[in-house]
């Protein structure tokens, strides 16, 4: 995951997601050295890198190619959004603009960007739904007065749990699959309900048990 911009949005997304996600990789680019500094104590396990974000030698290596997000958090909102379109263009799974100027955010129909976000929404959480279970998975709600998410995604036809029946599953205690699309058919499953590669199932887990259950499902990150 990539980050251009080391001010208060750009580090508060940071924090939240390393908070969120265990292990999760993140680069934060900064032409600011003052900036870089200070942030960098205040994120253990993020690599700040004082360098500029439309460096695209920098960027390819560091790995931009690969990665699952990028995120342009500049106080620029046409700077973000042309970072945003060279991330995508770069290679990265996820490309996020975020902008202060509302008249800006319909202008995903017009340049290859993923998103383009006001400030003011969610940041954080728009990462999370988009990067964290990327493939097959579609939403990701976070339920933050329970600790819990609800994951909808399809299982693929080579998923572990494909042939199963959900009392076959070793899901992690708690986890429930909630409902169940097969076609034109809206199921709530049994213990007794066989999985399918291509059914379209909803899993109900806690923010800590849900990677268990994704596993398990066999549709793990990539």
């Amino acid at each position: 995951m990539f980050i251009i911009g080391a001010g208060k949005i750009g580090f508060q997304t940071a924090k939240r997601l390393i908070d969120r996600i265990p292990r999760i990789d993140i680069r934060i680019i900064e032409q600011d050295k003052a900036k870089c500094e200070k942030v960098a104590p205040e994120l253990p396990g993020v690599l700040v890198i004082c360098g500029d974000g439309a460096d695209s030698e920098l960027l390819l290596s560091e790995g931009i190619a690969s990665s699952d997000g990028f995120v342009a958090t500049t106080e620029q909102d046409e700077t973000n959004l042309m970072l945003a379109v060279l991330g995508k263009t770069l290679g990265s799974s996820k490309s996020i603009a975020v902008v202060k100027r509302s008249n800006y955010l319909g202008m995903t129909k017009y340049i290859p960007v993923d998103s383009i976000l006001n400030r003011n929404q969610t940041l954080a959480e728009v990462i999370i739904r988009n990067v964290r279970y990327p493939g097959s998975s579609r939403v990701l709600t976070v339920l933050e007065e329970i600790s819990a998410e609800a994951l909808e995604l399809t299982l693929s036809e080579r998923s572990a749990a494909a042939g199963k029946q959900l009392k076959d599953l070793k899901l992690p205690a708690g986890v429930v699959i909630g409902l169940l699309e097969r076609g034109s058919d809206l199921l709530i499953p049994m213990g007794g309900t066989e999985l399918r590669g291509g059914d379209k199932i909803v899993v109900f887990a806690s923010t800590g048990t849900m990677p268990l259950a994704i596993q398990e499902l066999g549709e793990s990150p990539k």
